[in-house]
């Protein structure tokens, strides 16, 4: 489990796994080792993610408390990610705050995207299109809105 903050990425698993470097790089962000005591309240926690072997995080994902489910926003972003988020917080809500600065209308929007973390942008687009390696979720939903 990760606990993750606007400048860094925090990990209990002394273990560093390679999903977790993957995760360092992509977003560039260093990682810093912390029991979950030391994962203290002055922490800005903005987003906290489960990272393992796609078998084991599904079981994790099947064990995840409904409750949670319905309190914040939760996805799997790739087949060794599942994150848990503010329920405010998504790739839509970032969209529909930058289509009302820069003035613009929905049908003048396109949006791509491949993984579970972008299906509420791809659905607040005009025009939301599935890359060719997208999650089935992602290619079942209605890509083409009007």
């Amino acid at each position: 489990m990760h606990a993750i903050t606007n400048d860094a990425i925090y990990t209990a698993n002394r273990n560093i796994s390679p999903f977790t470097v993957h995760e360092s790089i992509l977003v560039n962000m260093p990682i810093y080792y912390r029991t979950l005591d030391e994962m203290t309240k002055d922490l800005e926690i903005v987003k906290t993610m489960y990272i393992d072997e796609a078998e084991y995080l599904t079981k994790v994902i099947q064990k995840f408390p409904a409750h949670l489910k319905e309190k914040y926003m939760t996805m799997r972003s790739s087949p060794f990610y599942f994150e848990i988020l503010n329920s405010k917080a998504s790739k839509g809500n970032a969209l529909l705050a930058l289509i009302k600065k820069l003035n613009l209308a929905k049908k003048e929007i396109m949006a791509i995207g491949d993984a579970e973390n972008d299906l509420s942008m791809i659905k607040v687009a005009g025009l939301g299109v599935a890359m060719g390696n997208a999650a089935i979720k992602i290619k079942k939903s209605r890509c083409s809105n009007e």
